[in-house]
């Protein structure tokens, strides 16, 4: 199969049989790694040996991403075959990455083989963060995904999720945040609260733009029975972002103490330092939507 690009925007009527395989076109002997209903499927292909990554709110990028990462680092990430939008539906046939969820094994683990985890995951982190950019963005040039530009807004009832960047400076990257704080109040709602987290954002500094995953959990990192990491995937809100970003999604979303120790030893001092300023600018993003 070769890369290909359908330009196709028609409509998907999003009813009770939206993933079924039939409606998609996808082979009854798939094998659907995601049963729960998600914004995505992905399925097992046995007959071509390959992952499906498909849905509407599955995103070219992600392929260019992972294909960007592939001619750049050693990072094992899965290689892609094919990518289309049919019928407002993204298509991505990849490589299947061996092995099983670091998350299905980590509580089995030992101090020792945490710690050779932590430092295979550092190697890779710091040869993706050497990628850097002179804008902040996707490797396709397209908006930021940083958790901070993807709250719901509260002033846009017709636009739940406006778009902000990318950007060619931290001044205009503070811009943006400002410019989200504003949208996840309700019109007419100005506080010292809002004030408080202007004068953090304003006060954020550095120009240097790494390239981050976003999104790196337990379950998004793949590992042998020897517990070495075979594949890092979803990779769909990866983007050029601040150095310190890597660090904060990662930390922020982890709730296992273990898993916690893990990520504080692969980060530096530096990566860390804005850790409780830019959670203080999350919560108030999030402080009238919830999400």
């Amino acid at each position: 199969m070769t890369p290909k690009e359908l330009s196709s925007d028609d409509s998907w009527s999003d009813d009770e049989d939206y993933y079924s395989k039939e409606k998609l076109g996808i082979p009854e002997n798939a094998i659907n790694l995601t049963p729960r209903p998600t914004t995505c499927h992905v399925y097992y292909l046995p007959d071509k040996d390959m992952v499906l990554k498909v849905g509407r709110f599955v995103r070219r990028q992600e392929a260019e991403t992972l294909k960007f990462l592939k001619s750049r680092t050693s990072v094992p990430v899965p290689e892609v075959y094919d990518c289309y939008k049919k019928n407002g539906v993204t298509y991505i046939y990849m490589s299947k990455v061996e092995g099983k969820t670091l998350g299905s094994v980590w509580a089995e683990l030992s101090e020792e083989t945490m710690a050779k985890v932590a430092s295979q995951l550092r190697r890779y982190i710091h040869e993706w963060q050497s990628l850097t950019s002179d804008f902040y963005g996707t490797v396709i040039h397209g908006p930021c995904e940083e958790a901070f530009f993807t709250h719901n807004s509260m002033r846009s009832p017709d636009k739940i999720n406006p778009k902000y960047g990318p950007y060619s400076s931290r001044e205009e990257y503070n811009a943006g945040l400002l410019e989200a704080l504003a949208n996840s109040r309700p019109i007419g709602i100005r506080d010292k609260r809002q004030e408080l987290a202007e004068e953090k954002i304003r006060a954020l500094e550095g120009e240097q733009k790494v390239f981050s995953h976003g999104d790196l959990h337990m379950d998004n990192i793949m590992v042998n029975d020897s517990i070495d990491i075979t594949g890092i995937i979803d990779w769909d809100t990866a983007c050029f972002s601040i150095p310190e970003r890597e660090f904060f999604e990662m930390r922020n979303r982890a709730i296992t103490p273990s898993w916690i120790k893990a990520i504080e030893s692969i980060f530096s001092d530096d990566e860390k330092e804005n850790y409780d300023t830019l959670d203080a600018i999350n919560a108030e993003l999030v402080l009238y939507s919830g999400i």
